[in-house]
């Protein structure tokens, strides 16, 4: 009988993960046992506090609490192949949460909707499984609010194409394209450092903020009479 365990430290909680196979028993110590909220995926279990003998049953898409587990030593019991996943505010703190199905939702700031399942649409971006978001009352800009776009020449056969975002808006270093119409051989040169993050779409990847440039620099000096850019925003 085999048994997995998984940990993710992401911005504002953590992310644990249990999988096992049918009558695997495992102990949760003590010092690990920090997981507030658990819910269930697959499976079924038994859960209880080492040396007593009451226990609860927890079977697929149960979401409960844990509060009276809390950093106290616990016992699964796998009654067949069973896939559970906790989570917790981080640094480790009490709070509250439920679980959401097909709804319109008011919510105070500081809010983290963890999508465990369907695909809700906040803000009008569809999230996947184990995509989360953090809510505010603050209204989302529009990408033309969010990435102020400005083009001016440079010297006798350039063009600066700039833009400057917002506070805690950014532009992914790979989702720019850009080409020139009449077609013209260019090159193109970044005014701007990159940094890396750990998106919750596309992992590790390298973004702009504050503000970036593209310097355009052209063979020959030409009329341009039209720069068509795109830059996939998620």
């Amino acid at each position: 009988m085999n048994s997995q365990h998984y940990f993710k430290k992401l911005d504002k909680f953590a992310v644990c993960a249990f999988k096992a196979e049918k009558g695997c028993i495992e102990v949760e110590l003590k010092s690990e046992s920090c997981g507030i909220y658990h819910y269930v995926f697959y499976g079924s279990a038994k859960i209880g506090k080492v040396f007593e003998s009451g226990f609860e049953i927890i079977k697929k898409g149960d979401f409960f609490s844990m509060k009276d587990y809390l950093y106290q030593p616990r016992i699964y019991e796998a009654l067949e192949d069973v896939y559970v996943w906790g989570f917790n505010k981080f640094p480790n703190q009490d709070w509250d949460a439920r679980l959401l199905t097909d709804e319109t939702i008011n919510v105070d700031d500081g809010s983290i909707l963890v999508c465990l399942d369907g695909k809700p649409v906040v803000n009008d971006i569809t999230l996947r499984r184990f995509d989360y978001s953090e809510l505010s009352k603050e209204k989302i800009p529009s990408a033309d609010e969010a990435f102020i776009f400005e083009a001016y020449r440079h010297q006798h056969s350039g063009i600066i194409l700039s833009w400057i975002m917002k506070e805690n808006c950014f532009l992914y270093k790979d989702k720019f394209e850009i080409s020139l119409t009449p077609s013209s051989k260019i090159s193109i040169k970044t005014l701007g450092k990159a940094k890396r993050i750990d998106d919750i779409y596309f992992g590790e990847v390298d973004v702009y903020f504050n503000s970036v440039k593209k310097e355009l620099n052209f063979e020959l000096e030409i009329k341009v009479n039209q720069i068509i850019y795109s830059i996939n925003i998620v």
